[in-house]
């Protein structure tokens, strides 16, 4: 077998395994998990739901898709032996410019993993160590050997450059082109869940009737999704005015990073709207301590504990529980559950702060079947009256535009 020959055989063989591994990372990226947020896995999950994995809504495995099999079909086709001279050359030009494009692609998203997502997707490195892989192969064989003869239609300097100016366009494509990283789906839904039945709601709401009386709760029904997901307003803690016109729900894990943004952008909406909207905050925790539908307790080890004790300064006192999740969201991390328990102590009297916060675990049980039920896979999920919002939404006039479209909300924005 020639060497010409052995090394297309050799491309083909790198080229297709890439491009199967492309085809199964873009499979992964086009469903709902593949959004933004917490609660699936933390390796290829964290990765295909950056805004890294896009040029615009181009995912980035399509792309890959389109330049590994180029590559296959360059080589399958200098295999054969009726190709002129010429054509060949041509192929393998063009060959060797693919093969450098992928390296260089290669090396740039294997730069972003380690550095700047500190995320690691197997199937990802493995994919771009084919592509380095490539690079060297396709070097070998243009190298002009004694064994090996073959011709370029350019200088191999020449062709390095067009894929240096390949890589520059895709790199300049990610920095100015960002990619639409929620989703709105409907029906997703497919059994009622009713929350707050006299025999499951959490024992503490009676006490806080009991002590206040009923009207002090202002309970009222929300109807969610269609209808399928029904709400108590007075039994979850609400940011925004009780008796406010529109009232949607998120569901969200206070150590979460997609979580914390999208809290911010809710607030600053219920601030814009007042006293039009609020938002009844339902906590998930992605802790395996308390929510057994957790993959893993390492990257929120202190969601449960956040989660019983923003439910207890609820509890507590309402008036108050917006200054404690209003200081709980300031900085980018959660502080230490000791921080937060020593600020929630300063704001709120309780005599037993043990058994309040963990009599909320009755409370966090409920708000995991809302998620389970909800079959959107990672949170945050902002709940509306026949629709879910998963991912990151990237602006609070992007948030209000998606109000405004779903629940008839328009914002005089000239008083």
């Amino acid at each position: 077998m020639s060497p010409q020959r052995l090394f297309s055989i050799v491309l083909m063989f790198l080229a297709g395994a890439a491009t199967l591994l492309s085809l199964r990372l873009l499979r992964h990226g086009r469903s709902t998990h593949g959004l933004p947020g917490c609660g699936g896995d933390l390796g290829c999950g964290t990765v295909l739901a950056s805004r890294w994995s896009q040029i615009g809504q181009v995912p980035v495995a399509a792309l890959a898709i389109v330049l590994y099999g180029l590559i296959f079909f360059c080589a399958a086709l200098t295999i054969m032996s009726s190709i002129p001279i010429g054509c060949r050359s041509i192929l393998w030009s063009i060959e060797l410019t693919l093969c450098l494009a992928a390296g260089g692609a290669a090396i740039w998203y294997l730069g972003l993993q380690l550095l700047w997502l500190r995320a690691w997707c197997i199937y990802c490195a493995i994919a771009h160590v084919l592509g380095i892989a490539l690079v060297l192969v396709a070097y070998c064989a243009t190298s002009g050997g004694p064994r090996v003869s073959i011709e370029l239609t350019l200088a191999r300097s020449t062709l390095s450059v067009i894929a240096a100016i390949l890589v520059t366009l895709l790199v300049g494509g990610q920095l100015l082109l960002r990619p639409r990283l929620y989703a709105i789906n409907r029906g997703v839904i497919e059994k009622p869940v009713i929350t707050e039945s006299d025999n499951s709601r959490p024992k503490l709401l009676d006490d806080i009737e009991r002590k206040h009386g009923r009207s002090a709760m202002l309970e009222r029904e929300i109807r969610l999704v269609g209808g399928r997901v029904l709400l108590r307003s007075g039994a979850w803690p609400v940011l925004g005015p009780l008796d406010s016109s529109f009232t949607i729900a998120c569901l969200m894990d206070f150590t979460c990073p997609s979580c914390r943004h999208v809290y911010r952008l809710l607030a600053e909406a219920v601030e814009r709207c007042k006293p039009m909207l609020s938002v009844i905050l339902v906590p998930v925790p992605q802790d395996s301590a308390c929510n057994p539908m957790a993959r893993s307790a390492s990257a929120h080890g202190n969601a449960c504990g956040h989660a019983r004790l923003a439910l207890a300064a609820w509890a507590a006192d309402r008036s108050k529980y917006s200054l404690y999740v209003r200081w709980l969201f300031a900085s980018d991390s959660p502080p230490s559950i000791e921080v937060a328990s020593a600020y929630a102590s300063s704001l709120f009297e309780w005599s037993d702060p043990l058994l309040l916060v963990t009599s909320m675990d009755q409370w966090i049980t409920r708000a995991i079947e809302i998620h389970t039920s909800s079959r959107t896979g990672k949170i945050p999920t902002i709940l509306l009256p026949r629709a879910t919002v998963s991912g990151e939404v990237p602006s609070t006039d992007e948030l209000l535009r998606i109000l405004d479209k779903e629940l008839g909300l328009k914002r005089a924005t000239s008083l």
